[in-house]
């Protein structure tokens, strides 16, 4: 077996966000090293190896050796061949974020991809880490297996996908089907409710096992930072990164929330991390791997996390079919979906998805929307053709058996998987769903279960007053256009981003008083719109429009005893045989 690189991380100047990094390459390690440009399950080029500050590099016996850069991120040491040498560098980190490096002085939180360097064509070989923190500083908390007072991967891939913690986190461990699971929460004080998260994370890794039959690790970590504005989640084979707001997760609304992420970012370690499309591994850590399949990954991902915090009793039906509900309605409100197919909106991730511009909302369609509103329907339609015997949970399992391995599925694959179970041809619902922009018919799918949709009432003193199809912001007190929608009234009249929103109706617009000019107009009435464009005034004539519906989802009163029965299968996870 070949000897591991020796990484070794030490953590001597947390307050100007450096780390110094020291990596041991053994006799007959590459010369040529490299550092990803992108992290898996964040799909974008992020040139990691920005951060580098002064690399060198060195025989073992100390003596300095040229090391020069030979690509943006590829560096090769001028050691004598198959000699070891080692390679010292600072990295910058100050980005809190769940794909990048951040280190101050409380805790610092590393990304493998953005951290570490892997000889070219030698990602098969083992690794080892050893974390040096500052004496204040009590926990080290890294999904890789102890070994030696550091921890080990058994491949570049490993330690890619194993982020490393150090702070003074509080940890608290449950266990579900006799696997160790710890919930580590930075930033934690009297605003979290440390007692109820951990029960709640318990109750979401329960319906997991009961979903999918196992637990796919031996152990599981949930990486908790709790920050003012922060927000996301990414997944990794034995562990998930959070982040949220500590303000935020004290509402009702914010705290399902989060526990819809817990269970999204869980759901990955099986569907993702496991079960994947076939070019989400191996990676090619130094480009682009698109993929059709982004929609399985993580539209059917967003599909079931909200579900999963319903099927865990931690959510009420009201509560579970509004977010349903708004999941509905976010794909409805983008015009964009008329234009992206879903196919195409999961291949084009890389240049589309994580680069979003003024003109996203007409031209693209978010995969995790779309791709939740389609695993929707083809749990209905599975459900429909098997008389509830099956559903999209029979096809996950099953997919799993076949595809979980190193090959991977191909987008072909999976379809004819759902096609098997369903014991019907899918073609047209897959053609129209996934390969093209035409429009869903969720119709047949609230029959089936007793739904309606009916239009979200305003509060009595509210005023739904005019739509205009435009986004504006406050900008040092300048009402600037961000964004206008395909055919509203905005669009129509010639609004553009960028333009100043300077009067309305004659009247002087105050940036602070926007939506309120907006609530004393009326739909189909008229007004002159003056904008200010590159400097020049120009007046615009617009014709306002009713706003869009915002609607919730609720059981038709009418609803069948047939039709109840099957909304309980399905809320409560049976049909899934």
């Amino acid at each position: 077996m070949a000897e591991a690189v020796r990484h070794f991380l030490r953590i001597r100047d947390p307050e100007h966000h450096r780390v110094e990094i020291e990596s041991r390459f053994p006799a007959g390690a590459p010369r040529d090293v490299f550092m990803p440009v992108w992290t898996p399950g964040s799909y974008l080029v992020r040139e990691y190896a920005r951060h580098v500050e002064t690399l060198a590099a060195e025989a073992s016996d100390g003596a300095a050796l040229p090391a020069a850069k030979t690509a943006k991120n590829r560096w090769r040491v001028e050691a004598p061949a198959g000699e070891p040498f080692v390679i010292r560098y600072r990295l910058y980190g100050r980005e809190l974020t769940v794909r990048t490096n951040f280190v101050d002085r409380d805790f610092a939180l590393f990304q493998g991809p953005a951290t570490f360097l892997c000889g070219v064509g030698d990602g098969a070989r083992a690794h080892h880490v050893t974390v040096e923190t500052p004496s204040s500083w009590t926990r080290v908390a890294c999904a890789l297996p102890e070994d030696g007072g550091g921890y080990r991967a058994a491949d570049f891939d490993a330690l890619a996908d194993a982020p490393i913690y150090a702070g003074s986190a509080e940890a608290r461990g449950f266990r579900v089907a006799g696997r160790e699971h710890l919930l580590i929460v930075e930033g934690a004080d009297a605003l979290w409710d440390a007692a109820s998260a951990t029960r709640d994370c318990a109750a979401i890794a329960e319906t997991l096992h009961r979903l999918w039959g196992f637990l796919p690790y031996d152990r599981y970590f949930l990486l908790q930072i709790l920050a003012a504005g922060a927000s996301g989640g990414l997944e990794h084979r034995d562990c998930a990164v959070l982040l949220a707001d500590p303000f935020a997760v004290r509402t009702r609304k914010g705290y399902l929330e989060w526990l819809a992420l817990v269970a999204h970012e869980m759901f990955h370690a099986w569907n993702v991390k496991r079960l994947r499309p076939r070019a989400l591994g191996p990676f090619d850590y130094e480009a682009e791997n698109p993929t059709p399949s982004l929609w399985v990954a993580e539209g059917v991902t967003r599909y079931y996390d909200d579900l999963l915090v319903h099927r865990s009793g931690l959510s009420s039906r009201k509560e579970y079919l509004r977010a349903l509900g708004k999941q509905l309605a976010d794909l409805e409100n983008v015009p964009g979906r008329a234009v992206q197919s879903l196919r195409d909106a999961s291949f084009d991730a890389w240049i589309k998805y994580y680069r979003q511009d003024e003109n996203t909302v007409n031209s693209a369609v978010s995969y995790y929307v779309k791709g939740a509103v389609v695993a929707f329907l083809l749990d209905v339609r599975l459900r429909r053709e098997t008389a509830g015997r099956a559903s999209l949970d029979t096809v996950l399992r099953l997919a799993y058996d076949r595809w979980s391995g190193a090959r991977g599925f191909a987008e072909e694959e999976f379809r004819a998987t759902a096609e098997e179970i369903a014991g019907a041809d899918l073609g047209e619902f897959f053609g129209n769903a996934v390969d093209t922009a035409a429009e869903l018919d969720l119709e047949p799918a609230f029959e089936w279960f007793g739904l309606r949709r009916r239009a979200k009432p305003l509060r009595e003193d509210e005023e739904a007053g005019a739509w205009l199809g435009a986004k504006a912001k406050n900008d040092e007190g300048r009402l600037v256009v961000q964004e206008v929608r395909r055919d509203s009234p905005a669009w129509h009249a010639g609004l553009a981003p960028g333009d100043e929103i300077v009067g309305l109706a004659g009247h002087r617009v105050l940036a602070g008083k926007w939506e309120e000019r907006l609530r004393s107009f009326r739909p189909a009435e008229t007004a002159e719109l003056l904008v200010a464009r590159r400097g020049r005034l120009l007046p615009l004539a617009v014709t306002f429009a009713a706003p869009p519906d915002v609607w919730t989802l609720e059981v038709d009163a009418a609803a069948t005893a047939e039709q109840k029965a099957r909304l309980e299968s399905w809320l409560q996870g049976n049909g899934s045989a």
